[in-house]
């Protein structure tokens, strides 16, 4: 039973919270530079989202390439790879740009610390090899329940913190009216 259970292939859970810690706060520092360019707003979404989710598939890959015990068949299992690692780059593209965009155009803070935290959290999480459910399971998992969730916490806080700063905008108004 313990040769399936999943390992942290950095062999320190301290490496992994710390690697993905780096990568979420560079993935963070994304958006403030696109917040600072002058370049199209389209372009600079575009960019960035691709860069985030080819550097956590790289991520992903990576670990399984060099610390996975049983390599995948390929090109036997290209057909199944390959939509699901095209659908996540889609996902973690999207989750880039829905964060950015809430950033940028509506001037919402959680939308960044989601974005580090949900990074962190797949980083992490892609450090952990070794289970019964094969190379590929932890992505499909991740394309087919987590990452829809993330994106509806998402919604969640960019919606409650719209709400709070709209009331609390409200207030002041009243406020000034008063006086």
């Amino acid at each position: 039973m313990l040769q399936l259970a999943a390992h942290n292939a950095l062999r320190s859970p301290i490496v992994s919270a710390l690697l993905g810690l780096g990568i979420a706060l560079v993935s963070a520092g994304g958006v403030a530079v696109t917040h600072r360019c002058d370049a199209d707003r389209r372009a600079a979404l575009l960019v960035g989202g691709s860069a985030h989710a080819a550097g956590m598939l790289a991520v992903w890959v990576g670990v399984r390439l060099c610390f996975w015990r049983h390599p995948a068949p390929l090109p036997e299992s290209l057909p199944v790879v390959l939509p699901v690692v095209g659908v996540a780059f889609l996902l973690f593209s999207v989750q880039w740009i829905a964060a950015a965009v809430l950033s940028l155009s509506y001037g919402l803070q959680s939308a960044v610390v989601w974005l580090v935290g949900v990074t962190w959290y797949t980083v992490y999480a892609a450090t952990f090899v070794g289970n019964e459910g094969g190379a590929l399971f932890a992505l499909f998992s991740w394309v087919l329940v987590i990452g829809p969730a993330t994106l509806t916490l998402l919604a969640v806080l960019a919606g409650g913190e719209r709400v709070v700063r709209r009331r609390l905008s409200a207030d002041r108004e009243t406020d000034e009216r008063t006086r």
